[in-house]
């Protein structure tokens, strides 16, 4: 019994590295190595203690399998976690686009103290909204692009708007002059006496 104990465990080590090679030793075993088993057993000696008999080879068998079969579901499981965190990954994440102006933003700094001013910010904080106007200034820096538009006063609230796609930088951006009317969409990353708008995009303004 010691020594079918001692298998199991060794089989059971065997079947966290592979299923595959599990069976083909519990088919070696039960199967083609059955007949040896059963001559040695017969020409033994049935006083001997220490003789596997048919009952513990079923038993241990069936925790064998059993074993492959918990191994396996662990493994087909783990499996699926995997892809799914994997899709979800993937998939974009959905934008929420609010209707609101710059100087709706800023309103709540000039309306309420710096702490109540920032809890009703941070509300947008994350959020997309779309600004229109007139180009300022297109600045080129190394990372991103700042674009900034000609007819806000700080009392309205400038609008910073950052473009971090260089090629889509150069390809639209590096063409238009100051006084062309744009509409951009950008993710609100901040908000105080100004609004700084990231991750922006050109968009036609009936969008």
């Amino acid at each position: 019994m010691n020594n079918l104990i001692s298998f199991v465990n060794n089989i059971w080590v065997i079947t966290i590295g592979g299923t595959t090679v599990a069976g083909l030793i519990i088919y070696y075993i039960f199967g083609i190595g059955k007949e040896k088993k059963g001559k040695n057993i017969s020409s033994a000696s049935h006083d001997s203690p220490h003789i596997t008999t048919k009952g513990d080879a079923i038993a241990g068998r069936d925790i064998i399998i059993g074993a492959t079969i918990n191994s396996s579901n662990k493994v087909d499981k783990s499996s699926q976690q995997r892809d799914q965190g994997h899709e979800s990954d993937t998939q974009p994440k959905k934008r929420t686009v609010v209707d609101v102006t710059p100087e709706y933003l800023v309103g709540f700094f000039h309306d309420h103290t710096s702490i109540q001013a920032q809890k009703l910010a941070d509300a947008f904080i994350g959020k997309w909204m779309k600004v229109s106007g007139p180009i300022g200034n297109v600045g080129a820096f190394t990372t991103f692009s700042q674009v900034t538009f000609s007819n806000r006063r700080q009392i309205d609230g400038i609008v910073y708007m950052f473009f971090r796609n260089r090629e889509y930088v150069e390809d639209r951006l590096s063409v238009l002059k100051k006084g062309d009317k744009i509409t951009v969409l950008g993710q609100i990353d901040r908000i105080d006496y100004d609004v700084q708008l990231d991750n922006c995009e050109l968009v036609d303004a009936d969008e």
